[in-house]
């Protein structure tokens, strides 16, 4: 995926379940161009860093297994 610079764009939910016991903790955060991991906040992100992206998704559940999803955005 491709934006431009300073765009702002919404960023799809996720929901994560757990077979054993159904509780699930999700986070996104974009890693930056430049090597910066910052937190999505309201579904939202201003990409401010030139290059290659990454919007990663984290879910944790209460055992500490997690699983991830990353997608790749080039702004510029």
């Amino acid at each position: 995926t491709r934006v431009g610079l300073n765009a702002e764009i919404g960023l799809p939910s996720v929901k994560s379940n757990d077979n054993t016991d159904g509780e699930v903790t999700t986070y996104i955060v974009v890693k930056t161009a430049g090597g910066n991991f910052r937190h999505v906040t309201n579904g939202k992100f201003k990409f401010t860093d030139k290059g290659v992206n990454y919007v990663v998704y984290y879910a944790i559940d209460k055992n500490g297994n997690m699983n991830s999803m990353e997608y790749k955005i080039i702004v510029g």
